[in-house]
């Protein structure tokens, strides 16, 4: 689900408004089996997981929930380093490129972020 007007969806505005606890219930209902299952109800086609669609849906301008979380500014360290985890452990793609070809990872500096790309996420 996402608005007309700026293609994001409600994952998009709280990684935007870098509210983790949001991300993580978003991500935690869209798994559930019952949400699995309305999904497949009202729209007639199988919905294998909300959760990955949530992950890899695109804004207008091809950014992703990961590369919003890289890139999303006034956020304290830690907060980002976690919500980057929670994406990431989630099953988030960090191979996907957004609209101009760049790599989650190619769109921060910061050395705490991109660490955890080589440590392996935690489980939530």
């Amino acid at each position: 689900m996402q608005d007309g007007q700026s293609d994001k969806s409600p994952l998009h505005y709280a990684i935007e408004k870098r509210d983790v606890d949001l991300v993580r219930l978003l991500l935690n209902l869209a798994g559930s089996p019952r949400a699995v299952a309305a999904a497949t109800r009202t729209s007639g086609v199988r919905c294998a997981s909300l959760e990955a669609a949530m992950l890899s849906a695109k804004t207008g301008t091809g950014n992703a929930a990961l590369h919003l979380a890289v890139s999303v500014r006034r956020m304290v360290r830690a907060e980002k380093r976690r919500l980057v985890q929670l994406l990431l452990s989630k099953g988030a793609d960090p191979s996907a490129k957004n609209g101009e070809g760049q790599l989650p990872r190619e769109m921060t500096n910061d050395t705490e972020v991109l660490h955890v790309y080589i440590r392996k996420p935690f489980s939530c």
